[in-house]
C-alpha cells in the first residue's frame, strides 16, 4: 500500500513539473515576445561567430532607425521612484533600466506600443522629456584589405609633431565603437597571441555597453579607428598611431553589427568621463572619440552626457557623416564636440564626406591604412577614419604648454588648422606639426649692448559680434553687422557659406562692420582676423547667422 502511496506520488510530482516547465516556458515565451535583440551571425577571418544584437525598427514619428520598443525618459529632478513607476505602468513598461544621466530611463515597451508609450511619458507632469532610443552607427566606407602607405601621417605633418611631443601614456584616447581587438580578447592573432600586435599593448581599460558578450570587435571598425588615434609607434612592425605614446581606453557602445542605441552612447560618454557615478568621479580618458552618428539635431540627452563630459575637461571628437550632405550628423553637430570632414591625398574633400555647419575641420579620410580586427592591416574609407586622426593631435597637444584645458586645445587645433585646405571645414585640415610647435619661435641673439627687445606677439581672438540684421530673414536680403576690434588685428575678412560649404570671400577690410546682399538661402557668415601683429594669422573665426 505504502508503495502504491509512493508510486502515485512520484507521478503527481513528474506531471506537477511538465505544467510547471510548460507553464514557465509560456511565460518565458510572454515575456520575450517583445524582446529587443536577437541572435545573428558575423564572420571573422574565416570563422562564424553568433552574437546577440539590438533589434532595429522604425521609430512611430519620424522613421529613423531605433531599439524596437525602447524609450529614453528623463523625469524632473523632484519626482520621486514611486511616482517614476506610476507613469510607467500607465505605459505598459516591462523593464527599466537607468542610464548614468541624471534622471533618466531607458524603458522597454511592446514594440508596437511605442506611440502610446510616448504620448503617456510626454503628458505627464513627471516626465521632462522622452523620445524613442535612436540608433547610430560606424561610419566607415570599406575598402579591401591593402597594405600601402600611411599618406594621412605624412599630410598632417606628424612625424615632425613627434620631433616636439609624443603625448604620454597618462593621456588616455577612449574609443567609443564597436570594441577594440586587444589582449582580452580570446581571438587568436598571427603571431599566436590575443589582441592585435599593434594595439593589445595599449589598451588600459575596457567597458561594454552592448548586448555583445565582451567589448571585443567583431565589426572591424574600432580596432581601425584605435590603431589611427594610438597604434604601438616605432616598435619596427605595422602602423603608427598619431598619438604616439597616449593609451586606448576601449568603450564598446555598437553592437557587433556596427550598431548601437542613443542610450549606449549616452552611458559610454558619461562613463569615460567618469560620470558614471553622481557627482562624477575621476574621469576616464583625457580625450573621447567619436566616430560613429545618426542623421538628425544633436538630441538633449547625448548633449547632456557631453556637457557633463566636457565639464570634467575631456576634449572630445566625432566623425561628421558620410552622406556628401550639408551639414553634421550627430554627435558631431551637438555643442562642445569637434567635428571632422574626411580629406583626400589631394588635400580636397573627400566625396562621400559632409560638409558645412558643425563641421570644424577635415583630416585624412580616404584609403587610410590601419589596423583590423584579425591581427592584420586594411585601407578603409570614412569621416570614422578622419576622427581619430583628430584625436590623436588632441592627445598630442595634451603634453604641451597649450594645454590650458580642454577649450586650450580645442582652440589650438581650430588655430593652426590650415585654412587654405578647407576640404569642407571651417577650419581647415588639421597640421600636427603646427599644433605642438612654438606659436613665437625664439630668435637668435643679436650681439650688441643694447639689443632691443622683440615684443610678444599678442594673440588674435575671433571677432565678437556687437550688432547685425537682415531684411529678410527667411529670403535674400541685406545684411549689415559690426564687431570688435581685435588687439593686433590690422584686416578682418568677411566670408558667407556657399549651399556646397565652402565659403566666399566677400570683402577684406580694416573696419569693423560691413553690409552686403544676402542669398536666398541665408547661408552662415563668418568674420576672422586676416592679417595683424596677433599670432596666429589668420586667425580663429566667428560663425554666425545675422
Amino acid at each position: 500500500m505504502s508503495k502504491s502511496r509512493f508510486v502515485l506520488f512520484g507521478l503527481f510530482l513528474f506531471l506537477l513539473s511538465a505544467f510547471c516547465l510548460f507553464s514557465l516556458q509560456k511565460l518565458v515565451s510572454a515575456q520575450t515576445s517583445d524582446d529587443d535583440t536577437e541572435v545573428i551571425k558575423v564572420k571573422r577571418g574565416n570563422r562564424d561567430f553568433q552574437t546577440i544584437v539590438i533589434k532595429e525598427i522604425p521609430d512611430p514619428e519620424k522613421g529613423k532607425p531605433s531599439r524596437a520598443g525602447s524609450i529614453l525618459v528623463k523625469f524632473r529632478k523632484e519626482v520621486n521612484q514611486d511616482q517614476q513607476d506610476q507613469v510607467s505602468k500607465k505605459a505598459s513598461v516591462l523593464k527599466v533600466e537607468k542610464l548614468y544621466l541624471q534622471n533618466t530611463r531607458r524603458v522597454q515597451v511592446p514594440k508596437n506600443e511605442v506611440a502610446q508609450a510616448l504620448s503617456v511619458f510626454r503628458n505627464d507632469p513627471a516626465v521632462e522629456y522622452a523620445v524613442p532610443d535612436q540608433i547610430m552607427y560606424a561610419l566607415t566606407i570599406p575598402n579591401d584589405p591593402l597594405f600601402g602607405q600611411q599618406w594621412g601621417m605624412n599630410k598632417i605633418n606628424a612625424p615632425s609633431a613627434w620631433d616636439i611631443s609624443t603625448s604620454s601614456t597618462a593621456t588616455r584616447i577612449a574609443i567609443l565603437d564597436c570594441g577594440v581587438y586587444d589582449s582580452a580578447s580570446t581571438y587568436i592573432s598571427p603571431d599566436g597571441n590575443p589582441g592585435h600586435p599593434d594595439v593589445r599593448s595599449k589598451v588600459v581599460n575596457r567597458k561594454n555597453f552592448t548586448t555583445a558578450p565582451d567589448a571585443d570587435d567583431f565589426c572591424n571598425h574600432g580596432t581601425h579607428v584605435a590603431g589611427i588615434a594610438a597604434a604601438s609607434t616605432n616598435n619596427s612592425i605595422g602602423v603608427a598611431g598619431v598619438g604616439r605614446q597616449a593609451s586606448i581606453v576601449n568603450v564598446k557602445v555598437l553592437g557587433d553589427n556596427g550598431s548601437g542605441s542613443f542610450g549606449w552612447i549616452i552611458n559610454g560618454i558619461l562613463w569615460a568621463a567618469g560620470c558614471d557615478s553622481d557627482p562624477c568621479g575621476a574621469r576616464r580618458a583625457e580625450i573621447i572619440n567619436m566616430s560613429l552618428g545618426a542623421t538628425g539635431s544633436c538630441d538633449p540627452l547625448v548633449q547632456s552626457a557631453i556637457d557633463k563630459a566636457w565639464a570634467q575637461g575631456t576634449v572630445i571628437v566625432a566623425a561628421a557623416g558620410n552622406n556628401g550632405a550639408n551639414g553634421a550628423i550627430t554627435p558631431a553637430n551637438c555643442n562642445n564636440v569637434i567635428g571632422v570632414a574626411a580629406s583626400d591625398s589631394n588635400d580636397t574633400k573627400a566625396s562621400f564626406s559632409n560638409f558645412g555647419p558643425g563641421v570644424d575641420v577635415s583630416a585624412p579620410g580616404v584609403n587610410i591604412l590601419s589596423t583590423d580586427y584579425v591581427g592584420n592591416y586594411a585601407s578603409f574609407s570614412g569621416t570614422s577614419m578622419a576622427s581619430p586622426h583628430v584625436a590623436g593631435e588632441a592627445a598630442l597637444i595634451w603634453t604641451t604648454p597649450y594645454n590650458t584645458g580642454n577649450q586650450g586645445v580645442i582652440n589650438r587645433i581650430f588655430q593652426t588648422a590650415n585654412a587654405s585646405i578647407l576640404a569642407g571645414s571651417t577650419f581647415g585640415r588639421i597640421d600636427a606639426l603646427s599644433s605642438v610647435s612654438s606659436a613665437t619661435p625664439s630668435a637668435t641673439p643679436t650681439p650688441t649692448p643694447t639689443p632691443t627687445p622683440t615684443p610678444t606677439p599678442s594673440s588674435c581672438t575671433a571677432p565678437t559680434i556687437i550688432s547685425h540684421s537682415d531684411t529678410n530673414p527667411t529670403g535674400g536680403g541685406i545684411v549689415s553687422f559690426s564687431w570688435n576690434t581685435v588687439v593686433g588685428a590690422s584686416t578682418y575678412r568677411v566670408q558667407r557659406q556657399n549651399s556646397n560649404g565652402t565659403w566666399s570671400t566677400r570683402t577684406t577690410t580694416s573696419s569693423t562692420n560691413f553690409t552686403g546682399s544676402d542669398a536666398t538661402n541665408d547661408p552662415n557668415w563668418r568674420i576672422f582676423v586676416y592679417s595683424g601683429s596677433c599670432k596666429p594669422i589668420p586667425g580663429p573665426a566667428t560663425i554666425f547667422n545675422p
